[in-house]
């Protein structure tokens, strides 16, 4: 086998120079004001250096940031006043969502409890091979979302005109298309979505813009003509979520989808999320929530040990019964308009 030592020499050059040379990102990254992400920790040193913890409240930083001014408290204290009717007036359907949810997971020996607004297991602790269960809801419901899902809805760009600028935009648009359809599995996103709306009437998609998201960028010589390299940036991107009902409060004075005026997006989050995501701001965020209790939604509304049996989340900190050692959570409150789709059942 003959080997061509003046190609293997030419390409060890090349590379070396490749790696020699400078780099210019081909991207910047692109001003996202107010995003999550956007936010710049400065200084992430503890009050404690022994303490371990990653979920810590405003007292054990070491530096706390100033409080914030009032026009963001009073934004602030309406957000929650918003966010107390919503809750109060959807009570009754979260019991339902609740129950037909443990349905659906197989655990069907519960009952509402209407007077304490909870759920009540109907199991003795001390007899666990009494009740036997065959889950007939989840083939049942898996069928439908099979065949509600059989022509799954496509989108496609065409240009308006033969003008070459149309066609160009068109197929970039296409490429985009086919990009996020990768990158979120529109077919198992589209079976989730039908899952929660046959679970509990009704689902939502949230698209969001995330500053903090991390994407391979390409890396450009001096003259900015040839790509010499690659590199990971958070230059941000477009976040996709599916959320069950559980997580979306409307307008309660809103009768029809045309007439809500606002939504909120309010889930339980651990306090490091909130420095990850909002730097400095992040610190200001009290604990009022276990994030423990609240990770699935049939345990949140059961009463006893293994939930609270108050919901998903408090309205408010102070319906809180929980001893202050145990919070290592705070409720996240995102008010938007009308950005969140929808689908029924």
């Amino acid at each position: 086998m003959s080997v061509d030592i003046n190609n293997l020499m030419r390409s060890a050059l090349t590379k070396n120079m490749m790696q020699s040379q400078a780099k210019v990102s081909a991207f910047e990254k692109p001003p996202a004001k107010g995003m999550p992400g956007s936010f710049e920790l400065k200084n992430g040193k503890k009050d404690n250096p022994q303490n371990l913890n990653i979920d810590l409240a405003p007292k054990d930083w070491k530096v706390i940031p100033k409080d914030q001014p009032e026009e963001a408290k009073k934004i602030t204290t309406f957000i929650k006043q918003q966010f107390d009717m919503a809750y109060r007036s959807r009570q009754e359907m979260e019991l339902e969502w609740a129950m037909a949810t443990a349905f659906f997971e197989g655990r069907q020996w519960f009952r509402i409890n209407s007077q304490a607004r909870n759920l009540e297991s109907l199991q003795n602790d001390s007899e666990p091979n009494r009740y036997m269960t065959v889950n007939k809801m989840r083939p049942l419901i898996d069928g439908v979302v099979g065949k509600l899902t059989q022509c799954a809805p496509d989108s496609s760009a065409v240009p308006i005109s033969n003008n070459p600028v149309d066609l160009m935009a068109a197929d970039e648009a296409n490429y985009i298309v086919s990009h996020y359809n990768r990158k979120f599995d529109r077919e198992t996103q589209t079976k989730e979505r039908v899952r929660w709306a046959c679970v509990s009437g009704t689902s939502f998609l949230k698209i969001f813009w995330d500053a903090s998201q991390e994407q391979i960028v390409p890396q450009m010589d001096a003259s900015g003509t040839e790509i010499v390299g690659h590199t990971s940036m958070r230059v941000g991107d477009v976040v996709e979520q599916i959320l069950p009902a559980f997580d979306i409060y409307v307008d309660p004075t809103a009768k029809r989808d045309a007439d809500i005026r606002w939504m909120i997006h309010a889930s339980v989050k651990p306090l490091s999320w909130f420095v990850d995501k909002y730097g400095e701001d992040g610190k200001l965020v009290k604990p009022d929530g276990q994030s423990g209790q609240n990770s699935s939604y049939v345990d949140a509304y059961l009463d006893g040990t293994n939930g609270s049996g108050r919901g998903c989340m408090p309205p408010s900190p102070a319906n809180l019964v929980n001893q202050d050692t145990k919070r290592q959570a705070a409720v996240r409150c995102i008010v938007t308009g009308k950005q969140i789709g929808r689908a029924h059942v």
